[in-house]
């Protein structure tokens, strides 16, 4: 990773993140330094997910931590990875801004074709490639509306882990991604009355 550092904050800066394609490549926030010899970085989040004012607020916290001695990225490092089966059902068992319904709705999509795919898959390393995936089989199967259901779905997860800095998520990899299905307007035949309404306002 390569950018400018900000002196005011320690070392502070907007990085570009690597990558094999560029298209891909993001601008991540993150705190460099070395204690013992050795430069150690530590990412605080995405650009821009994570606007730049609360990762300054974030840079200050960590450059505090290690004047007191810690080493966030050892903290980081050493911290069991939750996966994503552990965070989609912390997902929903905790998020009261969706409704039951939405709720069987995604538990039903990720049973039957995330789980056995990255269930187990720690939530900050699943990749765009690994969702696509996915969602390459269910359409296959024929339905192209549960993919992007399922698209759906994952991404919200990953939306709710980054607000909340859950599993060292730093964005949501189903971005890009797509619908599978075709926007097709929908047709509905007026009943009777209903055509009769038309007719005496």
């Amino acid at each position: 990773m390569v950018g400018a550092w900000r002196s005011e904050i320690g070392r502070f800066a907007v990085l570009s993140c690597a990558s094999r394609h560029k298209a891909r490549r993001r601008g991540c926030f993150a705190i460099g330094g070395s204690r013992t010899g050795k430069k150690r970085v530590l990412t605080l989040g995405r650009f821009p997910e994570m606007p730049l004012k609360e990762a300054r607020i974030h840079a200050i916290e960590e450059r505090a931590q290690i004047g007191r001695g810690a080493d966030p990225a050892s903290r980081v490092s050493t911290r069991t990875a939750m996966t994503f089966f552990e965070l989609a059902e912390k997902r929903l068992s905790e998020d009261s801004t969706i409704g039951e319904g939405s709720k069987r709705n995604y538990r039903h999509c990720f049973t039957s074709d995330v789980y056995s795919a990255i269930g187990a898959i720690p939530a900050a390393s699943v990749s765009g490639d690994q969702i696509a995936r996915i969602l390459d089989a269910i359409e296959k199967r024929g339905s192209p509306v549960q993919a992007d259901r399922t698209r759906a779905a994952i991404g919200s997860t990953f939306k709710w882990a980054v607000k909340r800095r859950l599993a060292n998520v730093l964005a949501d990899p189903t971005t890009g991604l797509g619908k599978r299905a075709s926007s097709m307007p929908r047709v509905r035949v007026l009943t009777t009355d209903e055509l009769g309404r038309l007719g005496n306002p």
